[in-house]
């Protein structure tokens, strides 16, 4: 019979509201009519809702105030409700035609804030322009680009501001990353920014030699690489993916797969010698079916177009010492040694004398050959009238200068370090300025016009959002998905947020009297746009201590600036909303609350007793 009669209650709440939807919508057409037709009898207008939230371009005469207020009270009227009155506050939306300077004012609700990351596309990147003479000094600018670029993006933005040319810019430009090591590596036009490290390394832009030319022969062999921009490359190992040159490998005819000497006889012991099957077809054959690359018949050595680092010490008969910065340079895999000092030539200073050039690691400390010799050795010499020197992957080229020379500097001290470390990365973001750039204003371009009830056409416009009333708890928003070219990416920028004392007076435009709120809760994400976790900070009603919520694992902790690469939505409750307070005793309205957590066992048995007397009436 009860729940009759909560139906029949609902239903007739439900007609109500039909009613009072349709009064409005009556309402709402009739001003439409009244506004084409301005003759029309004023006393059939007298008793509509002006102004509508609908009705931007309604006549108001009145303050701002009261209009806000009239509409305010019509929206708590129509959907009133706990949450409307919890977090509902209002916005004024103002639109100014640039064409007639018309001004059309608004005023809508809001649930919550849904406030911009500004400026967090953009990412400021040092990089240190490197030229191929050792006589011009270097350059260290900063660029901004958009983050979710790519490398071939930050290699344009520095040449245009350094205002050099683009003409064959992947040529004759090389982006890569060094470490205070000694250790380049090269990042290629297509790799994305966010896998560029610019926090732990510091990025050089080298301007590289031309590329060597080839003749008809060799360019025949050099094209049918399997690279496919025609750069042939090293082959690895099958299994360790080291990779080595064709005399340090071996390949096994049938599928061409390829070990090195070291994984062979792994291999070998690991199968045995008549149980061996190759670790690429996964046939059983005998280990001497693997024939060195170099001894097949037919075979003709490959050309390989390299970028060989190039690294400065100084030789004064003891321990070689690294100075100045490092170059990068083309070259072909197999030269003669007159045709090797000859391509070093352009990037030797000029007022160096003698020099000699070895063989050794990226760092230019050891030796890249003689990595088992018991005895040091400093990399192997290139004598000038060696008539063939090949070239393997992890040589690199030494100019060990013979004799004085003057300041010599490591890469380190040599560059503008004070402006790299005050520049390379921007200050973190805050929640103020989220909301300065939600409240700041918005161009209506041709792509986007307004259409201006003035002109009685579409216009270029300039929009303005402000909050003009607050309410007891406020929502605010991160917008950190966005879209770039076509696909949803996430921003994980700092956002560091207050949590006690918060006066928004600032943003607000509306006669707001108290705008101090306090954090009461917060929620995470991390991850990224295909998948994430999501973890929730609260804080108590009644204790105000803070608690960490992660799945099914709940601990008292407080957010602090290190959630600020995963704050997502913040809850502020204004200071001196009462908030929630538990019923307190009829008996004695001055006790002090109690939760209902704290059951006594009187109050057990009391309710017992209750429910067997129910029972038995």
């Amino acid at each position: 019979m009860n729940n009759l009669k909560r139906m029949r209650i609902d239903d007739h709440v439900t007609a109500e509201r039909i009613q009072k939807r349709s009064r409005v919508k009556n309402n709402h057409v009739h001003l439409k009519k009244r506004k084409n037709d301005p003759n029309e009898d004023e006393a059939t207008t007298t008793n509509t809702l002006q102004p509508s939230v609908d009705e931007p371009d309604a006549a108001c005469s009145s303050p701002p105030d009261e209009i806000a207020d009239h509409v305010w009270v019509r929206y708590l009227k129509e959907q009133g409700s706990v949450i409307s009155e919890t977090f509902h506050g209002q916005f004024k939306s103002r639109v100014r035609c640039l064409t007639c300077g018309h001004k059309s004012v608004t005023f809508e609700p809001y649930m919550y804030l849904s406030v911009p990351l500004p400026n967090a596309m953009i990412r400021p990147i040092c990089v240190t322009f490197v030229p191929l003479s050792c006589d011009s000094p270097f350059v260290v600018t900063v660029v901004h680009v958009h983050q979710f670029g790519t490398v071939g993006k930050l290699k344009e933005a520095v040449l245009v501001q350094l205002e050099a040319s683009t003409e064959a810019m992947s040529e004759r430009f090389t982006m890569a990353e060094v470490s205070s090591q000694g250790y380049i590596r090269i990042v290629e036009d297509t790799t994305a920014l966010k896998l560029v490290d610019d926090r732990n390394r510091r990025l050089f832009l080298f301007e590289m030699n031309p590329k060597p030319e080839w003749d008809d022969e060799t360019r025949q062999d050099f094209v049918m690489t399997r690279k496919p921009k025609g750069e042939a490359v090293w082959d690895s190992c099958a299994i360790c993916l080291e990779e080595m040159t064709d005399a340090d490998l071996k390949i096994h005819p049938d599928c061409e797969g390829k070990l090195c000497q070291g994984c062979l006889e792994s291999s070998v012991n690991h199968y045995g010698v008549d149980s061996f099957i190759c670790p690429v077809c996964n046939l059983k054959m005998q280990p001497e079916g693997f024939v060195a690359m170099d001894q097949m018949e037919n075979y003709k050595l490959k050309p390989r177009l390299l970028r060989m680092t190039i690294t400065f010490r100084l030789d004064d008969g003891g321990v070689p010492k690294v100075f100045g910065c490092p170059r990068l340079l083309y070259a072909k895999s197999l030269l003669t040694g007159a045709s090797i000092y000859e391509l070093v030539a352009p990037v030797v200073p000029a007022s160096v004398g003698q020099f000699r050039l070895r063989l050794t690691d990226m760092q230019g400390k050891r030796c890249s050959r003689c990595t088992l010799s018991t005895t040091p050795c400093h990399g192997c010499p290139i004598d000038v009238d060696a008539p063939s020197v090949q070239i393997r992957p992890n040589d690199c080229l030494s100019i060990d200068v013979l004799g004085h020379v003057d300041k010599p500097e490591s890469v380190w001290t040599a560059l503008n370090s004070h402006l790299l470390a005050s520049s390379q990365h921007s200050e973190p973001l805050h929640l103020f300025d989220c909301l300065r750039a939600f409240s700041s204003s918005e161009l209506l371009d041709d792509q986007n016009p307004w259409h201006c009830p003035r002109c009685q056409s579409r216009q270029p416009a300039e929009k303005t959002i402000r909050i003009w009333r607050l309410p007891a708890t406020i929502i605010i928003y991160l917008k950190r998905f966005v879209f770039y070219e076509n696909a949803s990416v996430k921003l994980d920028n700092d956002v560091i947020f207050p949590t006690h004392d918060v006066d928004l007076k600032e943003f607000v435009a509306g006669p707001e009297d108290d705008s101090i709120f306090e954090l009461c809760a917060v929620v995470c994400h991390s991850g990224g746009t295909q998948a994430g976790h999501y973890t929730a900070y609260t804080r108590h009603l009644l204790t105000q201590k803070w608690f960490h919520y992660n799945d099914e694992t709940v601990d008292q902790r407080c957010p602090t600036d290190n959630d600020a690469e995963s704050v997502y939505v913040l809850f502020y409750e204004r200071k001196c909303h009462e908030g929630f307070a538990l019923p307190v005793n009829g008996d004695d309205a001055s006790s002090s609350p109690k939760s209902s957590l704290d059951t006594t066992q009187e109050d057990v048995t009391l309710a017992s007793h209750q429910d067997e007397s129910t029972s038995q009436g």
